[in-house]
């Protein structure tokens, strides 16, 4: 395993020492224009989180990654909180999602590449920002040097959380369908940051988008296939060879349709899973439940934040996946994918005993 670190909300841990994460989830998303299209893109409610949060503690759980980047719905005070009062190493994102989440004319969409990749960086580096606007509902400056925290309060001007105790861990990206030029403004201002920082990209990939092209470009812009994720292939793309030569690249493939019939069943998910630690990919698969409000036990759905702990780990045991696979899997993995850079590795070594 790496001996290098990962960036938490409440500061850097050593990725040895981060136990069993779930490394795509969701634990807090402001109302915005995403919930008003599906009411499940809402959690709000951090006494509710904390619930399932508690739950996945007592399961096993160490570490959770919250994949709500930058202005669309992150609550950094939140993320803190959970934290804090669950006792669970939280790694926060900043980066871009998909479109939808940040609505007609929102500022941060007309922001330059220089502005964004300086924008990410910072988040990683400094500390986190609020919402996209000043507090006089003023919109973000186009060009120019990125505000700092405090320029960047929110529009209910709650101030935002500079400083290394509040920063982002991992770099958020959404691969649509379309290929737009703003997709690739972010994607390159996503590759920037992440080659600055040291810091992982997650990438959300929807149904009919071509994740390989995008490990390619990305590739052509110096980043390392092991510094990327590749998410929802299980139900955005169907074509295993597709997942296979992902992680022939390095990049690893996270997993999280678990507990979700609409799209298949858990048996259907082992077989996926089983098929790719048959091909020589256990160092490569992440494994997590991409929870919404509506299946958060908290807010009263299920299966809850716990699932993949109590019951898949039970039928991936009983298809033949050993306890040193699934360790990879649930502990390895995430955090070979979540350290950082060496020049932050050299601040952990100095910090921790």
């Amino acid at each position: 395993m790496s001996g290098g670190g990962v960036i938490t909300v409440r500061g850097e841990v050593r990725a040895s020492g981060l136990g069993p994460c779930q490394p795509h989830e969701h634990l807090c998303i402001e109302p915005g224009p995403a919930s008003r299209v599906h009411p499940a893109l809402c959690i709000d409610e951090p006494e509710k989180t904390a619930v399932d949060v508690r739950a996945y503690k007592a399961a096993g759980g160490s570490a959770l990654v919250d994949a709500q980047p930058v202005f669309t719905g992150r609550n950094a005070e939140t993320l803190l909180r959970l934290s804090g009062e669950c006792g669970v190493h939280i790694v926060a994102s900043t980066g871009f999602h998909k479109l939808m989440y940040y609505g007609k004319d929102n500022p941060f969409l007309a922001l330059s590449e220089d502005v964004v990749a300086g924008l990410f960086t910072s988040e990683i580096e400094t500390g986190m920002y609020g919402a996209p606007f000043y507090p006089s509902g003023e919109p973000l400056r186009a060009e120019g040097d990125v505000p700092a925290p405090a320029d960047m309060a929110g529009g209910s001007g709650r101030p935002c959380l500079p400083g290394s105790a509040a920063r982002a861990g991992v770099i958020k990206a959404a691969l649509e369908p379309e290929a737009t030029e703003l997709h690739a403004r972010l994607f390159r201002a996503a590759a920037r940051a992440s080659l600055a920082t040291g810091a992982a990209i997650m990438i959300h990939v929807d149904k009919g988008a071509n994740p390989l092209a995008m490990a390619g470009a990305l590739a052509a812009m110096g980043v390392r296939g092991d510094r990327l994720a590749f998410c929802h292939l299980d139900r955005a793309e169907p074509d295993i060879r597709v997942h296979k030569e992902l992680a022939s690249k390095g990049a690893y493939i996270e997993y999280d349709t678990v507990a979700r019939p609409k799209y298949h069943s858990d048996e259907r998910e082992a077989d996926i899973i089983c098929e790719m630690i048959g091909a020589g990919f256990a160092d490569r698969v992440l494994l997590s439940l991409d929870v919404t409000r509506e299946r958060l036990r908290g807010y009263g759905g299920g299966p809850g934040l716990d699932y993949l702990l109590t019951n898949f780990m039970l039928l991936l045991r009983t298809r033949g996946i050993g306890g040193d696979q699934l360790d990879t899997i649930i502990t390895g993995n995430p955090a070979r994918f979540l350290a950082v850079s060496p020049r932050v590795e050299a601040r952990i070594e100095a910090a921790v005993p």
